[in-house]
Order: C-alpha cells, then sequence, then structure tokens
C-alpha cells in the first residue's frame, strides 16, 4: 500500500447505475479484459493506492464501500478509463477512443448485469417522502360521515406498504452497494435470499389495492 498519486480526469464516454454489490469475480473479470489490452491496472481510494485485491483486502477488509479502478495505457494517445464505486451507485468513465470502444462496452456489459430490475426504485428518500405525503392526506370527517369506510383502510394500508418499501429499500441500499472481496456465493445476506420475494409481495398488495379502489369508483360503491 502506497500514498496515492492524484492525476486529474478528462472523461469523454459516462454511465451510471445505481447502488449495487460487485464482488470479486467481476474484478477478476474486469482485469483479464484490461490485461488483454495491456492496460495498467490501479485500484485505490481517496486516500491510498493498492497493488492488487489481496493487498485491498488486507488494509480495508472483506467489503469495500468506496473504491476507484483505473485502466490506463499510455502512448501517443493515452487511453483512460475509471470504475467508481460510491454510495450513490457505480460510474463508468473513459476517454474517447476507437481503441476503448470493445472495452468499454465489455466492462458496462459486467456492471449492467449486477443491476436489479428494481434497482431504481431502491431509493429510501423516495418512499419516505411518498409516506409523508400519504400520511398528509389523512381521510376527512366529511368522507366519514357518509359511511365511505374504504378510503380509511386504503389510506392505513398504503402507509404500511409505503413504510414496509421505506424499510426494505433501506437494506437494500445499505447491504448491496460497494465491492465485496469474495465470491457472490460466499456472501448470503437476507436481502439476496428474501429481497426480489418481499419486493413482489408488496407491489402487488399495492397494485391490488389499487385495482380494488378503481373498481369500487367505476361501480359507484
Amino acid at each position: 500500500m502506497k500514498q496515492k498519486n492524484l492525476s486529474p480526469l478528462r472523461n469523454a464516454l459516462r454511465h451510471k447505475v445505481p447502488p449495487i454489490p460487485l464482488f470479486r469475480s467481476d474484478l477478476e473479470e474486469i482485469f483479464a479484459i484490461a490485461e488483454t489490452r495491456n492496460f495498467d491496472i490501479q485500484i485505490s481510494d481517496d486516500r491510498y493506492e493498492y497493488e492488487d485485491l489481496d493487498d485491498l483486502k488486507a488494509n480495508r477488509g472483506d467489503r469495500v464501500k468506496n473504491i476507484t479502478i483505473t485502466l490506463r495505457r499510455e502512448n501517443k494517445i493515452p487511453l483512460y478509463m475509471q470504475i467508481e464505486v460510491e454510495s450513490d451507485g457505480v460510474k463508468l468513465y473513459s476517454t474517447k477512443n476507437d481503441e476503448m470502444i470493445a472495452a468499454w462496452h465489455e466492462i458496462k456489459e459486467i456492471i449492467d448485469n449486477r443491476v436489479p430490475w428494481y434497482a431504481a426504485i431502491m431509493r429510501p428518500i423516495y418512499w419516505l417522502w411518498g409516506t409523508a405525503i400519504v400520511l398528509w392526506i389523512f381521510p376527512n370527517e366529511k368522507i366519514s360521515e357518509e359511511n365511505m369506510d374504504w378510503p380509511v383502510v386504503i389510506w392505513l394500508v398504503s402507509i404500511l406498504l409505503l413504510s414496509a418499501m421505506s424499510l426494505s429499500s433501506f437494506l437494500y441500499f445499505r447491504k448491496n452497494r460497494g465491492v465485496y472481496l469474495q465470491r457472490q456465493h460466499e456472501v448470503q445476506g437476507f436481502w439476496s435470499r428474501y429481497g426480489e420475494r418481499i419486493l413482489f409481495l408488496v407491489l402487488g398488495t399495492l397494485l391490488g389495492i389499487f385495482g380494488k379502489v378503481a373498481s369500487d369508483m367505476l361501480s359507484g360503491q
């Protein structure tokens, strides 16, 4: 491990995905792509550079939340690519050069394959705001006097489901970001086992509620 040598970046190609977990096998695939093209590989964080993944693991542990991987080759036309793993997602930058296009798409595919279909909606702030708005529109007395009990039931169930989504997205955001310096099968947490089932259950219930409301409104109940 040594002190990080900071250098400015000028990027032309950019790609960003929501917070996702990357595993050691993903990094090894990226390094293999770099090595076939004779790129130098630099692993660093805010302060230090690391010799390899074993050095990174020895100094930062099994899980690293923020890391930067730089691939470069110095020649007449400098080639440069950078993968930044941060709390708000994974960013891929590269100089725009014909020789980089193939490597760019191969590495982009490795990262995109780790993005689950629901990653874009797993933002705790969205669901917390939704919960606050639903709390604010509490069914008024006029509705209750007309014996329309279903709005109150819908309101209560919506609060519970939005709260469940807030908690689920918080767990996802906390557990599914950064780099695990282990194989995927070695990292099996609660979310990896049951996360998708929980989301299907919550979203299915929400769709059922809105379907019930629409049906009652159309039938005049």
